[in-house]
């Protein structure tokens, strides 16, 4: 399977900034925090059963900034992410910034089309196939190495291929499908597909069809690979298919003034993050010439319970996440922050709350809402439109 885009990201200068975020004031600090909003339906019962107090005090209080909405094959907390970094393309292009890591010079690959390609499962379902990370099921070194060398093998080596050179590079243990000419091909981020129905997000442009017919190759090789039949002989996950992904050429972006990143629990995504940021600090005006810049970070304890709906461990979660912006808030006071957001994420909302960092300990908990449970249901549910399509699991 394959997926994202070929409507590449360009410098978008007049790219409205996102609400509630100041990038020329005081330094701010962002927390976005991946699988915090509720579906509309289950809003108000998960909310009752959620033990945060200081939650719901914190976003009572909260000034509270415009929605932002993904595209229908975007992911609520890339698609505010890539605007924070000035991109416009939703979804956002991602792998060409991880795999230079934002370096200005030109290293090689420079001018190419690169994709995540990442190995995953898809589960068979009731009518349709559902796709699952490999998070609880990572590949050792050895498996990595048979079926990345089965997988370069098909791209590589078709005379079919879209491109007159395509292949697979592994960089630092990641995937990146790599092409000498612009694919066009748009689809959903891996995030936007995981624990859904790969039918809902079938890649589009005039690349996916023979995109994917090298993707079912890969399937095949795997199917009967040693690699497979030794996982499934042991009760793990099976590696059967790619999802390809943020796909685009390097293009500098306009000045971020951003100047610190990180993802929580620390992941390869945090090169996406630092290239982007990068990538806008070489722009005139960038972070260089402004000095002191802002802060993002990226909160991903709930989003694989959220994503796979299972409730029970995002409710335990849940009562974590407290402690977690606690952290970070005073990781932003010790770096001289005035400003602090968070930036609570579902499937294709986010929602801004700036909280203050300079009240004292018993201001924040003094007159919390007696029944929390009644705020978080209004505040944490996602807005029912169309996020529906492809939530049925396996």
């Amino acid at each position: 399977m394959v997926a994202n885009s070929a409507k590449t990201a360009r410098a978008c200068p007049a790219l409205p900034r996102i609400p509630g975020t100041d990038y020329t004031g005081p330094m701010k600090w962002s927390m976005v925090v991946a699988g915090a909003l509720l579906p509309p339906d289950l809003a108000a019962e998960l909310a009752k059963a959620i033990r945060a107090p200081r939650l719901a005090q914190w976003l009572t209080g909260a000034r509270m900034g415009r929605e932002l909405r993904a595209d229908e094959h975007g992911c609520a907390h890339w698609t505010w992410l890539a605007h924070a970094f000035g991109m416009q393309a939703d979804p956002p292009v991602t792998a060409p910034y991880a795999f230079h890591d934002g370096e200005a010079g030109t290293p090689r690959w420079r001018d190419a089309w690169i994709a995540h390609c990442d190995p995953v499962h898809l589960a068979i379902g009731h009518d349709r196939l559902v796709l699952r990370t490999l998070a609880q099921a990572p590949l050792r070194a050895n498996e990595a190495r048979e079926l990345f060398a089965s997988a370069h093998q098909v791209f590589a080596g078709q005379a079919h291929a879209p491109a007159p050179a395509l292949h697979l590079e592994n960089q630092y243990g990641q995937w990146y499908l790599v092409s000498t000419v612009a694919l066009d091909l748009r689809c959903a981020p891996l995030d936007a597909v995981v624990g859904r129905s790969v039918h809902e997000y079938l890649p589009t442009g005039s690349s996916a069809r023979a995109l994917k017919r090298l993707g079912n190759e890969v399937q095949m090789l795997w199917h009967a690979s040693n690699v497979n039949a030794e996982r499934e002989s042991h009760g793990t996950m099976p590696v059967n298919a790619v999802w390809i992904h943020g796909g685009g050429p390097w293009q500098a972006l306009p000045p971020s003034h951003i100047d610190h990143v990180g993802v929580d629990p620390p992941s390869h995504e945090e090169a996406i993050l630092r290239g982007w940021m990068l990538a806008g600090a070489t722009a005139e005006g960038g972070r260089a010439a402004q000095g002191k810049g802002n802060a993002i970070v990226l909160d991903k304890h709930l989003f694989e319970f959220f994503a796979l709906q299972a409730w029970d461990a995002w409710l335990s979660a849940m009562t974590r996440l407290e402690d977690r912006i606690e952290q970070q808030m005073a990781q932003a006071r010790a770096r001289g922050a005035t400003a602090f957001e968070l930036v609570l994420c579902g499937a294709q909302h986010a929602r801004v709350f700036a909280l203050p960092l300079t009240q004292p300990w018993w201001r924040r908990l003094q007159g919390a809402p007696r029944r929390p449970a009644l705020v978080l249901d209004r505040l944490l549910a996602e807005p029912a439109d169309d996020l529906g399509r492809g939530r049925s699991g396996p």
